[in-house]
C-alpha cells in the first residue's frame, strides 16, 4: 500500500522515464561515497557494467545492492567493487525505477539519514 501511495503522487514525467531517477542518483555520486540500493526486484539486474563506468568516474567508493548485478566480468576487470546476491543477465527497464534518493535507511538497528552518508579515505 505505501508504495503504490508513493507511485500515485510521484509527477507523471517521472513514470516516462525508463530507469525514473536512476542516472540522476548515479550522477549525483560525491568522491568516496557509495552507492546503496536497499530494494530487490528479482526479476532483473541492478546494477551493472555502465554504471561501474560512471560511477568510478565519479569517484565512488563503490556499490552495495541487495540484488543482482550483471556484466560481471566487465565490473570485475574494471576492478569496481560492486557487492550483490551474485549475477543476473536481465537490465532493469522497464522492470523498476528509482523513485527516490538520498532518503535516509534504515539498515537493522541502524538508521542512516543524509547526514550520515559514510565516506572513505
Amino acid at each position: 500500500m505505501f508504495f503504490e501511495e508513493k507511485c500515485l503522487a510521484l509527477p507523471t514525467n517521472l513514470m516516462e522515464k525508463p530507469f525514473g531517477l536512476m542516472l540522476e542518483a548515479l550522477d549525483d555520486l560525491k568522491p568516496h561515497e557509495i552507492y546503496l540500493k536497499h530494494g530487490f526486484i528479482a526479476r532483473n539486474a541492478l546494477w551493472g557494467e555502465l554504471m561501474s563506468i560512471r560511477a568510478r568516474k565519479l569517484g565512488s567508493g563503490g556499490a552495495v545492492l541487495n540484488g543482482y548485478v550483471r556484466d560481471t566480468k566487465a565490473i570485475l576487470a574494471l576492478g569496481f567493487p560492486a557487492f550483490s546476491w551474485g549475477s543476473y543477465g536481465q537490465d532493469s527497464a522497464p522492470r523498476y525505477k528509482v523513485v527516490d534518493y538520498r532518503v535516509p535507511v534504515r539498515l537493522a538497528a541502524c538508521a542512516f539519514g543524509r547526514e550520515t552518508f559514510v565516506r572513505g579515505h
